[in-house]
């Protein structure tokens, strides 16, 4: 047999063993959207979102705002700061904003009034106070579910004796649902082993607490992610059955058993230097989001020895858990991000250029 004809034959039997898929993934960077200095952020927005109709709104902790953009060309005009105040409650420290574009909700995680503030849209600029949701546990992450009548939350809560790290409540009654136990959050097998792990051990907190979560457009199912783990957990929210897929990257971890002591050893001991450090060894989970055909998980790998930056890299899964690929995010993104659904494209606000980096995901299936 030809050479040729040897070589073509076991190019084609690598692409189709290949973890990345016979056809592969992209990445492209297609777009990058200057902001408008006008805005004056005191701190780096750690969250924004994008309304149905391209507005921008991206959050400034310190100054207890929302500000407001317009997209012309390819970038962002600054068109107000709404805040501290919103009717008659007030902002103290506005960390996170989640957005439903079909029912044009707006909710807002304040860290300081240890509050949920829930916004309806009335035209284009403006939002009204519907309610605000007291939240002694709030968590990193959340989103509206069904019709936007709950919020569910990515949080530690505790129901009696038992620990979840996952629950949905009623915005109008109140009302929880308990969805995922700590214990499965971890892959333990119990809730006393989470117990030992997080509080004796302290191993657990050292590594990072946070966790992500995305919402299927139909509002059944919920896919779950603890950044120290690039482990999903799929929930079906009516049932409350769980599906667990998931692969471990080359990127994952430069630790080996002697850094994980000494990163919970550190953070025990209070030497929160050390234990950054020992953080970096590791990649973590940074987001999550699920369309109707796939489930996208964002992850920054870890930092090796030579190495003084991390990157950030998407894995690309069916929505059964099956793996599709893992590719690389070019340029320098940060971890607040946002997910067009409809057009699979990926927008990510950069710390260090101040700009919105916006990606087209390619996926040649």
């Amino acid at each position: 047999m030809p050479k040729s004809l040897v070589s073509l034959g076991l190019t084609v039997i690598f692409l189709l063993l290949s973890p990345t898929g016979a056809f592969g993934q992209t990445i492209e960077l297609s777009e990058t959207i200057r902001v408008d200095p006008a805005a004056k952020f005191k701190a780096t927005p750690r969250s924004f979102c994008i309304t149905e109709d391209n507005l921008f709104l991206l959050l400034d902790n310190q100054s207890a705002t929302i500000n407001l953009f317009e997209k012309k060309g390819n970038s962002l005009k600054f068109i107000k700061a709404i805040g501290p105040r919103f009717g008659e409650e007030e902002f103290v420290q506005p960390f996170y904003c989640f957005y439903s574009q079909d029912e044009g909700k707006l909710g807002v995680i304040d860290y300081g009034a240890r509050k949920v503030f829930i916004f309806d849209r009335r035209g284009k600029v403006y939002y009204e106070l519907i309610k605000s949701i007291d939240c002694p546990r709030l968590g990193y992450d959340m989103e509206f579910s069904g019709d936007g009548e709950q919020v569910v939350i990515s949080g530690y809560i505790i129901d009696k004796s038992n620990t979840f790290d996952l629950y949905s409540r009623h915005i109008r009654t109140g009302q929880i649902s308990y969805l995922l136990p700590s214990h499965q959050k971890y892959n333990l097998k119990t809730n006393n082993d989470f117990l030992i792990e997080f509080k004796k051990k302290q191993r657990l907190p050292a590594i990072g607490i946070k966790a992500y979560i995305d919402i299927l457009p139909n509002g059944d199912d919920l896919f779950f992610v603890w950044e120290g783990a690039l482990r999903v957990i799929k929930i079906n929210l009516r049932s409350k059955g769980t599906t667990v897929f998931g692969y471990k990257s080359s990127n994952s971890t430069k630790a080996n058993e002697a850094d994980e002591f000494k990163l919970a050893d550190s953070y025990a001991k209070g030497d929160y230097e050390t234990t950054l450090k020992e953080r970096k060894k590791r990649a973590y989970a940074r987001n999550i989001f699920a369309t109707s055909r796939h489930v996208f998980l964002v992850y920054e790998t870890a930092k090796g020895n030579q190495s003084r930056a991390s990157k950030f890299r998407m894995q690309i899964y069916s929505l059964d858990g099956k793996y599709e690929g893992d590719t690389i995010i070019p340029g320098t993104p940060g971890r607040q991000m946002w997910f067009d659904k409809e057009n699979y494209e990926l927008y990510a606000f950069s710390e260090k250029e101040i700009v919105i980096f916006k990606y087209k995901i390619n996926i040649n299936k």
